[in-house]
């Protein structure tokens, strides 16, 4: 989430990006539920009204068309559906985006690798032809060196790739360009090790450990982190803190 200067008011813009791989009825509730959230840090805070913008970035394998909140109450007359909560976004579908497009953004953009990265991890064979693509930033970063190390989290979760084909790949790249810490290729493998150690068993502990990073790179609070992923509070911390130590 980024925010910037709304034209030349108070107000303070803020761009709100939901990755997305499947739509449901969830989906309104979930932006609302975030929208209110940033407009209650405003009231508590007693800023300005932000203006956020909505963006969904869906990156699903089927065809999928978002419906308004109204849509999913039965029978509601017309004069009744302007009390149900609902709000507009852009909808950006990956899938109607040819790749050869992608390729062409620019480099110094986390969008163009985002983009590749999400609509292509399950085909191995785009991942090795295009992977200096998906990494290659021409901007000497801070953020992209921690953005790299999540590229290398998402593939490890996410794609088809091999075991230890991930960290050949960000051996084999040694592109100058890029900035990676020291730990990045391996991090995917030493977190589930760390899951492993804090007791979660075998059978949860990829799915536990994927739910908590997404939850904590969206920036959830760690009680609404550990009440998603059914642990205690204490594996969300130590889970975190593995996160953290993989970045620094």
């Amino acid at each position: 989430m980024w925010s910037a200067l709304f034209y030349k008011s108070r107000n303070t813009l803020i761009l709100l990006l939901e990755y997305k791989n499947r739509i449901d009825r969830a989906l309104t509730v979930q932006m609302l539920t975030y929208i209110l959230g940033i407009l209650s840090v405003n009231v508590k805070n007693k800023k300005h009204y932000s203006f956020v913008l909505p963006i969904i970035v869906y990156h699903g394998d089927r065809k999928s068309d978002p419906k308004p909140l109204h849509t999913f109450f039965k029978n509601l007359p017309t004069f009744l559906q302007r009390f149900v909560p609902s709000i507009d976004f852009i909808f950006v579908n990956l899938g109607a985006i040819p790749n050869a497009k992608l390729l062409k953004l620019s480099d110094d953009t986390i969008l163009k690798s985002t983009f590749l990265m999400q609509k292509n991890a399950a085909n191995g064979d785009f991942i090795r032809k295009n992977f200096s693509e998906i990494v290659n930033f021409k901007e000497k970063n801070q953020n992209y060196s921690d953005f790299v190390t999540t590229i290398d989290l998402y593939l490890y979760d996410h794609s088809n790739l091999k075991k230890g084909e991930i960290d050949e790949l960000f051996t084999e790249h040694n592109n100058k360009n890029v900035i990676m810490k020291p730990g990045v290729g391996v991090a995917g493998r030493e977190l589930r090790a760390e899951g492993f150690s804090l007791g979660i068993s075998q059978g949860r502990n990829d799915k536990i450990i994927t739910v908590v990073r997404r939850c904590w790179l969206r920036g959830d609070s760690i009680e609404r982190i550990a009440d998603t992923a059914e642990i205690s509070v204490e594996e969300v911390k130590n889970l975190i803190a593995q996160f953290e130590k993989e970045i620094k």
